[in-house]
């Protein structure tokens, strides 16, 4: 037969007060504990409490009697009472220290600032508390803001985030996932960063980094699939809730049949799934007057030379400060690889146009001559790339608003689209309203507006924009 275990609560008597007097102990946390050595005992019986008083306090104590004992007695519980409340005080201390380390560690991720920076925060904030409220200043030497601290709670509240997601990942419905890859040119290998976006049967909508995942340079859509099937896996979500996927980068990426899309497709096919919806990187897609697509090239190439010159000879010629400060460094030395990035520099272009007059005078003074900039036809180049180059920068930044969802992206391709077909309209009436450089170039010579080229140059821009938002035209 099987033998009952003993239950220690079972054993336990009512705590009485004389115990108090008689052993000098109290009850605590429904255990005795002696006031004299902090000693406690778990079971409350008095054979236990009188055995501990006998063995190690009464030959200390065996004399105190009466009033003198109940007066000792009472000493020894108010500074029990008081270690408490400083124990307490200094537990919320170090819980407050604890928390304003994370809060900094926090701050400097938000700010991609280096770990080490949390040394110099404090050694500023210590500064200012001496400064302001030095008898403060204790307060704040307890919080820990080293580099090892910095990173370790950075990689605490990472971590915590990530439990976070995966928890809001089990009750999704449908989740979207969009991919942007990044180089690494020291370590020549690519960052490749998953973001998920989910929504639950309630439609509360969760988006965040679900993954990041190393790949070499010689990255196929194989690799990338395997980074993006470990990083679901981690989530604890399956192909078969996936609904779309919004690419960053190449054929490795796009292709049908080899890319990642692809893979994803053959693996929705396996699991009888409908295809998944792929889009190519919306806010890229406007990046439509590279040399390729138009016969710009002349215009750039003059346009970057001429500025050099100005950098070089006319640092502190006041007609062209405004410009130059346009121009950092970096971004000018990125001209002679790509185009692009006048995109997102349309003013350059503008000061550029309204300067052109002063730049000849200037580079005439200076024995610099460039023949272009008196020819009528690469005038009216400039003049509508320059008011293209306006437009699309308006379309850049509302791809680029926040919290946008994919109607909202249909709603604004669609809507240069058509803008686009009114240009040309306008163009074949030779109305330039709303292009202010070509206006103001017809006023100057009326006689020498390309009407045609500028028809043809709009008509070529819309066939390249259709194809470049195709994804999201076809999804309608």
């Amino acid at each position: 037969m099987f033998q009952n275990k003993r239950k220690i609560d079972s054993e336990h008597e009512v705590f009485r007060e004389q115990w108090e007097n008689d052993y000098f102990f109290i009850k605590w946390r429904n255990k005795g504990m002696c006031l004299i050595c902090k000693e406690t005992i778990t079971v409350l019986k008095e054979y236990n409490i009188k055995r501990h008083y006998k063995i190690k306090h009464k030959n200390e104590f065996k004399n105190l009697v009466g009033t003198e004992r109940a007066v000792k007695c009472n000493l020894l519980k108010k500074n029990i009472n008081t270690q408490s409340v400083l124990f307490k005080k200094h537990s919320q201390q170090d819980v407050s220290s604890v928390r304003a380390s994370y809060l900094v560690a926090r701050a400097i991720a938000n700010e991609n600032k280096l770990f080490s920076d949390g040394e110099f925060v404090k050694e500023c904030m210590l500064r200012v508390i001496n400064a302001i409220c030095p008898e403060k200043k204790c307060l704040f030497e307890q919080i820990s803001l080293s580099r090892s601290t910095i990173a370790r709670n950075i990689e605490e509240l990472g971590f915590d985030i990530f439990k976070q997601v995966v928890k809001k990942a089990k009750t999704f419905s449908y989740f979207s996932i969009a991919l942007y890859e990044s180089s690494d040119m020291i370590n020549m290998s690519s960052r490749l960063l998953i973001f998920i976006r989910g929504v639950n049967d309630d439609f509360e909508i969760t988006e965040e980094l679900g993954g990041l995942a190393s790949l070499s340079n010689t990255k196929t859509g194989d690799d990338i699939f395997k980074a993006v099937s470990n990083a679901l896996e981690n989530l604890g979500l399956g192909f078969e809730n996936l609904v779309s996927v919004t690419t960053d980068g190449g054929k490795s990426m796009m292709d049908t049949e080899i890319g990642l899309i692809g893979r994803i497709n053959t693996k929705m096919s396996k699991l009888n799934l409908s295809p998944t919806i792929g889009i190519h990187c919306i806010v890229h897609q406007q990046a439509l007057l590279s040399e390729e697509c138009f016969l710009f090239q002349k215009v750039m190439s003059l346009v970057v030379e001429t500025i050099y010159f100005l950098r070089t000879h006319a640092v502190d010629h006041y007609q062209f400060r405004e410009i130059l400060l346009e121009i950092e460094s970096e971004f000018i030395d990125d001209l002679h690889h790509s185009n692009v990035p006048w995109l997102n520099k349309g003013t350059i272009l503008k000061h550029f146009f309204f300067l052109r007059n002063e730049i000849k005078t200037f580079l005439k003074e200076n024995n610099k001559l460039y023949i272009p900039l008196y020819e009528d036809r690469w005038l009216w180049d400039l003049a509508l790339l320059t008011d293209i180059t306006h437009h699309l920068n308006i379309l850049n930044l509302k791809l680029q608003e926040n919290e946008r969802l994919i109607s909202n992206f249909f709603g604004i391709v669609k809507a240069f689209q058509h803008k686009l077909s009114l240009f040309k309209n306008q163009f074949e009436k030779s109305d330039l309203s709303h292009f202010e450089c070509c206006a103001t170039l017809k006023k100057e010579n009326c006689n020498s507006f390309p009407k045609q080229w500028c028809i043809t140059v709009l008509f070529l821009l819309k066939i390249e924009y259709q194809k470049r938002f195709k994804d999201i035209l076809d999804n309608e």
